[in-house]
């Protein structure tokens, strides 16, 4: 038996798999198995695993026929022999420390599973790209380092947790006793794993290091944004109803709904413009039932604003170009009240100082009219001055005719004398 299980689905990605497996092999961390399922790639994805499974037994490799990413992982839960689990995707990099960090972290801790950072690597620029989706910074601001169940967390932040298999470590025996299995025969097949898992836990902690990179590439599933997109109302409603199955419906259903139509609109807007009309088909169908199953007046106090005008430009739409219009009318509105804002801003400020600088004005007015009069008091004080001079030198010259006149009158009497 080993430590821990590492489980990579692979189809189509001989371009990055080497450095994905390299990732793994390459672990501080060496009691492992890396079990790879080959979901029948038409490239040399294969060939390439089986070489590397020649250099290193810890590599498991199997093959079926191409079911999807979310039965291929399905299928390693009958194979682990791992007491704790982790996922990578084929296309992705773990960090060298990853398993070893995190292992001696969940023996520490005795938790559920670990939530830990990843942060997304665009390969066709070659930036690295943050986001709170994948560092979950806001995450660790709630618990810090504490153990913590779903429940501990507001309501409001439930919805923004990342549903990735991966950036995650498990103990894989509540993850097989749990029963959440990945979603089968659609692309977003990893929420159903994650809210199953997650209702079930009662103990988790966050892990507060960068341990893996996701790579985004145009050829990627879900960079494709075609037809499969669609699977979106099949996940969502799969979400709505395990939030129903563990009696967590009524508590966060403002979140819930308001999430659902929210990623309904967001994936309408990333698919192909050629399905759009099956999308915006599938979206009323969607909000009708809700509406039937909810009451329309209930759904109505439920909804945010934004989600309200989203849901009735649905049903007012017959074509998806009409709902593009009636969007991006929305959009202009939204444009045209931030204008006014930046606006209302601007001639505030504007105001404020407009009315500094009249201030200013006035108190500049009393000081040249200060320095006016210190100007005047400063010339009547020249003018005394000047007279002060003149009365001086009317006096040394006094002075000086009186010791004139008596020098005179003293050498006279020395005359007379003599």
């Amino acid at each position: 038996m080993v430590e821990i299980s590492v489980i990579m689905p692979v189809y189509n990605c001989e371009e990055f798999l080497e450095e994905s497996i390299e990732s793994v092999l390459n672990q501080s961390f060496t009691d492992f198995e890396f079990i790879c399922v080959d979901d029948g790639s038409t490239d040399s994805s294969l060939s390439i695993l089986q070489d590397y499974a020649k250099k290193d037994d810890r590599m498991k490799v199997f093959h079926q026929e191409n079911k999807g990413g979310g039965d291929a992982r399905n299928f390693t839960f009958h194979l682990i022999e791992g007491k704790y689990l982790l996922f990578i995707d084929s296309d992705d990099i773990l960090c060298p420390e990853a398993l070893e960090n995190n292992y001696n972290l969940i023996k520490e801790k005795d938790v559920d599973f670990i939530f830990f950072k990843a942060i997304n690597y665009d390969d066709d620029t070659g930036e690295y790209v943050d986001g709170e989706y994948y560092n979950l910074n806001y995450l660790y601001n709630e618990v810090g380092e504490e153990i913590f169940s779903y429940e501990d967390l507001p309501e409001n932040m439930l919805l923004r947790l990342s549903a990735t298999p991966w950036g995650k470590f498990y103990d894989a025996e509540f993850i097989l006793n749990s029963g959440a299995q990945f979603a089968e025969g659609i692309i977003f097949h990893d929420n159903k794993f994650f809210w199953e898992m997650l209702f079930n836990s009662k103990k988790i902690c966050f892990n507060n290091q960068l341990f893996y990179v996701r790579r985004i590439h145009s050829s990627s599933i879900q960079e494709s944004k075609d037809k499969r997109y669609l699977n979106i109302f099949i996940a969502l409603n799969g979400i709505v109803s395990l939030f129903e199955k563990y009696g967590n419906l009524e508590k966060y259903k403002h979140y819930l709904y308001n999430w659902k139509i929210g990623s309904f609109d967001m994936r309408y807007n990333q698919i192909q413009e050629q399905y759009k009309q099956l999308f915006l088909e599938e979206f009323k169908k969607d909000l009708s039932a809700l509406d039937e199953s909810e009451g329309h007046d209930n759904l109505m106090d439920i909804f945010t604003p934004h989600t309200l005008t989203i849901y009735e430009n649905v049903m007012e739409s017959d074509t998806y170009k009409e709902y593009d219009l009636l969007m991006e009318r929305v959009r202009l509105n939204q444009q045209i009240n931030r204008l006014n804002n930046e606006k209302s801003m601007l001639n505030d400020t504007i105001k404020n100082l407009t009315d500094k600088n009249n201030k200013k004005d006035k108190k500049i007015d009393k000081l040249n009219q200060k320095n006016d009069k210190l100007k005047d008091k400063n010339e009547k004080l020249k003018m005394k001055n000047k007279k002060l001079k003149d009365e001086n030198n009317q006096l040394k010259n006094l002075v000086s005719d009186y010791k004139s006149r008596k020098a005179v009158k003293i050498a006279d009497k020395l005359k007379l004398h003599n």
